[in-house]
């Protein structure tokens, strides 16, 4: 239980580590848009059990080509920035998905969001990596973690019980409003997340 609180402080004292759990929690909870996938596939897309199986994997297409990407570039400089623009447009593209009657367009805006969440997800990784001390990394990667693997679950049962008082698109719209407001009040508010880079690991 020490541990478990020793790394709880460690990551609460961090104001960058928590404006990145909270983005992560909040931005892609609200967001999840795999339990409503059915319903686009059958009552708004209109398409069978193969167009929903392609509609599956999209995201997982495009979360290869983000890590990909990543290692073609390498090292980049303004870790903090990428995490906040890939938040902002997974945001945005949840609110296209919703409005989206056209299948090759929901079948290209799930494969973006795949992308983004995959570009986020790795600067968000590594920017906890640099800012944390090798004898806390352990307990304080598992709060980190903790958190991270929680959004999916706390997510699928709010868009569920969001999509049932105002269905699935109203859903998704509104995880869009909620993730680019809280991404942009963040951007606003924390200068240092902007900024912040490989040669500020530990000054921040």
């Amino acid at each position: 239980m020490a541990s478990i609180l020793g790394g709880v402080r460690f990551l609460f004292s961090r104001p960058i580590l928590v404006a990145l759990v909270l983005l992560d929690f909040v931005v892609t909870g609200v967001g999840y848009y795999r339990p409503l996938l059915p319903i686009f596939a059958r009552d708004i897309l209109h398409v069978g059990p193969a167009g929903f199986g392609t509609l599956s994997s999209a995201p997982a297409i495009g979360g290869i080509a983000g890590t990909v990407l990543l290692l073609v570039i390498g090292d980049l400089e303004r870790k903090g920035l990428l995490v906040l623009w890939s938040l902002l447009f997974y945001a945005v593209a949840v609110g296209c998905l919703a409005l989206s009657t056209n299948f090759w367009l929901s079948l290209s805006l799930l494969g973006f969001l795949g992308l983004a969440n995959s570009l986020q997800a790795v600067m968000r990784q590594t920017t906890f990596h640099l800012l944390t001390p090798d004898h806390l990394r352990g307990r304080a990667f598992s709060v980190f973690n903790m958190f991270s693997q929680g959004a999916n679950s706390v997510g699928a049962t709010e868009v569920g019980f969001v999509a049932a008082l105002i269905g699935a698109p109203g859903s998704m719209l509104f995880g869009c409003a909620v993730g680019v407001i809280l991404t942009v009040g963040c951007w606003a508010a924390m200068p240092g997340l902007r900024r912040f880079g490989t040669d500020q690991t530990r000054s921040v």
